[in-house]
């Protein structure tokens, strides 16, 4: 088995059981580590070709996925999520060749970007952000609302890079200091929320997501 198909079945294996009705929520946390490994070990053509196939892994036991009700529904849904996983990769691998690991403060932003797409015009299918994951969310926005599920999404990528910059920079101690104690800082991010706005609450049910902005 090659390393390119190990990183891409890691994260697809992470990310299908991060996805209700699974409680593996925080596998997202990680998940896209191995694919940043992916994207970045590759050429350009080569890292569009193996996201397509990690997003294909992705979106098998997606939401969308296992609620359509006929053929042509669940074809297109393995046609377009790949495409959106490539789409990233190509601005991913793009910013990093060229900026090198100053492109990483970026990431999160890209791939909000990114998942921004998908809930414009029906271009996407929007159960498949990674925002989606989470489904214990705080009550400070609606439900509803494609900018709260943005703003989770926005949480996990920046969580998945500071570890990604961490394993990058194990031997330059200060470095990966700092990157552990920020992702830390991140994760517990929602608690310290939930402290400083005592009347949020925790809702368990799973979000519910509209197909536009």
């Amino acid at each position: 088995m090659s390393r390119n198909l190990l990183l891409a079945m890691l994260t697809g294996f992470l990310l299908n059981f991060a996805y209700p009705p699974f409680k593996f929520s925080h596998a997202a946390l990680v998940a896209l580590v191995p694919f940043f490994y992916l994207i970045e070990k590759t050429d350009f053509r080569g890292a569009i070709a193996w996201a397509g196939l990690t997003g294909l892994l992705v979106c098998l036991s997606s939401v969308e996925l296992t609620a359509v009700s006929t053929l042509w529904e669940a074809l297109a849904i393995l046609l377009i999520s790949p495409a959106y996983f490539a789409l990233y990769a190509a601005a991913h691998h793009l910013g990093w060749r060229k900026y090198g690991n100053r492109f990483l403060m970026f990431i999160p932003v890209v791939w909000a970007c990114k998942e921004g797409l998908q809930y414009l015009g029906h271009l996407g299918f929007a159960a498949n952000s990674l925002g989606a994951t989470q489904t214990r969310s705080f009550l400070l926005f609606p439900r509803e609302s494609s900018l709260a599920v943005l703003a989770l999404s926005f949480w996990i990528v920046t969580i998945n890079v500071t570890l990604y910059f961490f394993l990058k920079n194990m031997r330059n101690a200060r470095r990966a200091l700092w990157a552990a104690g920020f992702a830390v800082l991140m994760i517990f991010v929602p608690e310290l929320i939930r402290l400083a706005l005592p009347w949020t609450t925790y809702d368990s049910t799973v979000l519910v997501l509209q197909s536009s902005m």
